[in-house]
């Protein structure tokens, strides 16, 4: 009853107003596509691992991943880890500020929203954890949170801000091995501007991280 009530809810919401999520729309299906290609090639490769989304919103591609996974029989090889503050965006610091993309507090959804998505969608709450806090508090506590996760299989960095994802990618490094898929939702943004956003701490990252 809870998954029909979920499809039903979404068809007639695409936009939803925090119910269910979008299940029409060019992004909805481009998304969904690029989940599919990383979870077959992580499967046609024999990757094994969880699933980590930096940047929850209200669970769109967090079910979608989970979808994917239970579509393809594979869902018991996969942890779901979804991190987020539930409170938005943090306030932009450094080359974030510099051009007015994002403000603090935007796109903010509760937790609660996104524990009601997963429950009508019919998740199985044992293989989906959500982590919430900000990130320099939730990232920094790697001996609580990174115990729980194994190797990454495919990472969704959704978080926008260089900060945030800077932040997401070292947390990451120890988990990726050869064959994991790294997708970012938000690479375009500040214009295409190599020197801010995601662009910017995969260059950092990099500086860091030469192997």
């Amino acid at each position: 009853m809870n998954r029909i009530i979920f499809e039903l809810m979404s068809a007639l919401f695409p936009y939803n107003f925090d119910i269910g999520i979008p299940r029409r729309g060019l992004l909805s299906r481009q998304r969904h596509q690029m989940l599919e290609q990383a979870f077959m090639y992580t499967h046609d490769e024999m990757v094994t691992g969880d699933y980590l989304e930096f940047g929850v919103a209200r669970g769109t591609t967090l079910i979608y991943a989970y979808e994917i996974c239970k579509k393809h029989r594979f869902l018991d090889q996969v942890r779901f880890f979804g991190f987020d503050s539930f409170q938005g965006f943090p306030e932009p610091q450094g080359v974030d500020r510099i051009f007015e993309r994002f403000k603090k507090g935007e796109v903010a959804f509760a937790r609660r929203i996104v524990e009601r998505n997963l429950w009508l969608f019919g998740a199985d709450p044992a293989r989906v954890e959500l982590i919430e806090g900000w990130y320099e508090e939730t990232l920094a506590e790697r001996a609580g949170n990174q115990q729980k996760i194994g190797t990454a299989r495919v990472v969704n960095i959704d978080c926008d801000l260089h900060d945030s994802a800077l932040a997401a990618l070292r947390f990451i490094a120890p988990h990726l091995v050869a064959g994991s898929v790294i997708l970012f939702d938000d690479w375009l943004c500040y214009r295409a501007d190599p020197g801010k956003g995601e662009q910017a701490a995969v260059r950092d990252w990099l500086s860091d991280q030469p192997q």
